[in-house]
């Protein structure tokens, strides 16, 4: 299935942190084309976008790499694009960047990225406490470890590939499970809680999403072992919200010092300052900020007197 995202798009750019040695489980890049294991009505799953177009005129090509002879429904087509960011209007991103030097820069470079969605609100919540308090690397490796063990897989020439587990997947589990695969004894019981919570439907994102994010915060930090920043990672990801912002995230903090050429990481309260005349979009800016430091520490960004430059892109 062929289709035209709004412009501008660019899917590599989007997939670029991916295809590196961190990279964890569901989501791949493989030959630059970007493949998701998830689970569709009981059946895993692998799914492929493919990128056959320029930024400015876009063309992804959507397809079923397994089960073989599975076709690829218009729902599930929507679900990907969904996923995918591929309708989401950037031009006011860009209006509000252009108002700063070093913004109308920073959507330069990086035009045409659009942010990959979790499957989910509760896969969403899953990475983001797996990425408490540890580094990147260790929480992809829990992950992939979680994955792998408590997942689903689905074959494709030769190679394995494995969504994360479901909210059902982890209420199986006996109590430890998560424990022996990485996890504390706190992050084990804050996702089981999140699981009987999404099972029992009180963990409702079509619910959630009719609220003002400061609500949806609340609700979501009311439940132990998660912290604001958690709650506002799986409004950006698991909800496709962009009006909060993770204020306190590192890559964030580092992404505005790098492209605002400041000497000092901005505390918290400068990055709401900055950002608050973004208003719906703020969240959306945050992750470009955060992409421009996470390119530059993990997918060989080179910085250059003047400013950083990603030599291997443009």
């Amino acid at each position: 299935m062929l289709f035209s995202p709004r412009p501008p798009y660019d899917l590599a750019l989007a997939t670029r942190l991916l295809d590196t040695p961190l990279s964890s489980v569901a989501e791949y890049v493989v030959d630059g084309n970007f493949r998701r294991a998830l689970l569709s009505r009981g059946t895993t799953m692998l799914l492929q976008a493919r990128s056959i177009g320029t930024v400015t005129e876009p063309a992804v090509e959507l397809s079923v790499l397994a089960p073989e002879g599975v076709a690829l429904s218009s729902e599930l087509a929507d679900r990907f694009r969904i996923m995918l960011s591929c309708d989401l209007d950037l031009v006011p991103l860009y209006e509000q960047l252009s108002t700063h030097p070093a913004g109308a820069e920073l959507s330069r470079r990086l035009i045409g990225l659009k942010p990959i969605h979790t499957a989910s609100l509760f896969e969403a919540l899953l990475i983001a406490v797996t990425e408490q308090q540890v580094s990147l690397a260790a929480a992809l490796a829990i992950r992939k470890r979680i994955g792998q063990e408590l997942g689903h897989s689905v074959a494709f020439e030769g190679r394995q590939y494995w969504t994360l587990p479901s909210p059902e997947d982890l209420l199986a589990c006996k109590i430890g499970r998560l424990r022996a695969l990485g996890l504390s004894a706190t992050k084990e019981a804050t996702l089981l809680s999140l699981a009987r919570l999404a099972v029992s439907g009180e963990l409702d994102p079509v619910d959630l999403s009719g609220l003002p994010a400061a609500s949806i915060v609340r609700t979501l930090t009311a439940i132990k072992g998660v912290g604001p920043w958690t709650a506002q990672y799986a409004i950006l990801r698991g909800l496709r919200r962009y009006d909060s912002v993770p204020t306190n995230d590192h890559g964030l903090l580092r992404g505005m010092q790098m492209v605002l050429g400041s000497d000092q990481i901005p505390d918290h309260k400068a990055v709401g300052a900055y950002l608050k005349p973004f208003e719906h979009v703020a969240g959306l800016a945050a992750f470009y900020f955060i992409v421009w430091y996470a390119l530059g520490k993990y997918a060989s960004v080179s910085h250059v007197k003047g400013g950083p430059t990603i030599a291997n892109l443009f």
